[in-house]
């Protein structure tokens, strides 16, 4: 049932909830990554915009982040996001700094994805995911927001391909929405790349995420944790060692925001295609 465009195109990894094509029952593909964020810098707090302040609060994160989707027959497949960390924040203050550490599991992210076309060159697909609260919110720094959420997704991708060099694209967009409060997050995601030379593969990335809501004008409410609003891009590089293992190497940044830091991350993993 996979044909030529498919095959293709799963030789690339995706980010979870961004990837249209289903792989074929028993197969699917997973990327272990380990994520470097650094911020120094808050985005506004009353407005979206590209500005930045310097902050007395300082963040460090080291996340390791596991995605990847499964295929189950029938046009259906799991996919999942799944996160740990260890935080630190650095607060400065006239009274002198002082530093605080959290480490555990963050908040997973697990769902079904079904197809809906699937051509050579085009596939599209919903899915369902559910955002579970596992993080700690008493930790400080916290590791999660404190309340699950439920994510429908509409899910497309392209391939093509200019002269010898294979290119794709693929992009996820859907409301986040929070059970607890109303309050929804409508998030956009997509990766485009292209094979540069034979085996090498460079990428871009983008998302953004804005809060509408009840609450959603009000950042001091008791669900301050659920209001934010972020575009983000990043650069990448993949390698096709085997058929089955490609390394990679990201470098993300935070381009614009409201009420929350202006950061950067360096991101290290590989994807693994079985």
């Amino acid at each position: 049932m996979i044909i030529m465009g498919i095959a293709a195109c799963r030789a690339v990894s995706f980010p979870a909830q961004a990837d249209p094509w289903i792989p074929p029952k028993g197969s699917g593909v997973i990327k272990p990554v380990i994520r470097f964020y650094h911020s120094a810098r808050l985005f506004p707090l009353t407005h979206f915009g590209t500005t930045t302040s310097p902050t007395h609060s300082v963040e460090n994160e080291t996340q390791l982040r596991l995605t990847g989707d499964h295929g189950l027959g029938r046009d259906w497949a799991l996919e999942y996001d799944l996160r740990a960390a260890r935080a630190t924040k650095t607060k400065t203050s006239r009274h002198g700094t002082a530093s605080y550490q959290a480490s555990g599991v963050g908040d997973q992210e697990i769902g079904l994805v079904h197809g809906l076309r699937r051509g050579r060159f085009f596939a599209d697909s919903i899915a369902l995911n559910a955002v579970l609260a596992t993080g700690s919110t008493t930790s400080n720094p916290q590791l999660g927001v404190g309340h699950n959420a439920v994510e429908p997704d509409y899910e497309f991708g392209f391939t093509h391909r200019f002269g010898s060099h294979f290119t794709y694209g693929s992009f996820a967009v859907g409301p986040r929405i929070f059970t607890n409060s109303g309050i929804i997050e409508w998030r956009m995601a997509g990766e485009v790349g292209t094979e540069v030379v034979r085996r090498f593969y460079a990428f871009a990335t983008f998302f953004s995420s804005r809060t509408f809501g009840s609450n959603a004008s009000n950042p001091k409410a008791s669900n301050a944790a659920e209001y934010y609003n972020i575009a983000r891009i990043g650069l990448g590089i993949q390698y096709k060692l085997t058929q089955s293992f490609r390394p990679l190497l990201q470098y993300e940044n935070d381009v614009a925001g409201q009420n929350i830091h202006a950061g950067h991350r360096w991101v290290v993993g590989f994807s693994w295609n079985y």
